[in-house]
């Protein structure tokens, strides 16, 4: 499910969710000033009241989607493995080398 929401928000480009959202932003504007000033809409007032709940609705859900995929809210943080490394040689005859490696692990 993850990786198929993922591949869905990638598709997505950032300026599409942005005009998405002014949309929106201006919908309920508009839908505010209608309902706040009681102007009587008749039949139209409960289509935009509709209108503005699928609209909440969708909005929570893109934001939810969004903040999923960019912020990483619900990552699951693992332990930082730090390695080091020391390599040193020496000759042991004219044919032959010694190599020494010391690898170094340290969990943080």
């Amino acid at each position: 499910m993850r990786r198929w929401v993922e591949a869905k928000l990638s598709e997505v480009s950032n300026e599409t969710l942005g005009l998405m959202a002014i949309i929106l932003a201006i919908s309920m504007v508009v839908w505010l000033f209608f309902h706040v000033s009681g102007y009587n809409l008749g039949r139209t007032s409960i289509i935009v009241s509709v209108a503005q709940g699928i609209a909440t609705v969708t909005a929570i859900g893109f934001g939810g989607l969004f903040a999923y995929q960019k912020l990483n809210i619900f990552r699951t943080f693992y332990t930082h493995l730090n390695t080091w490394h020391e390599i040193s040689h020496r000759s042991v005859s004219n044919s032959y080398v010694h190599i020494s490696v010391t690898v170094i692990l340290q969990n943080n």
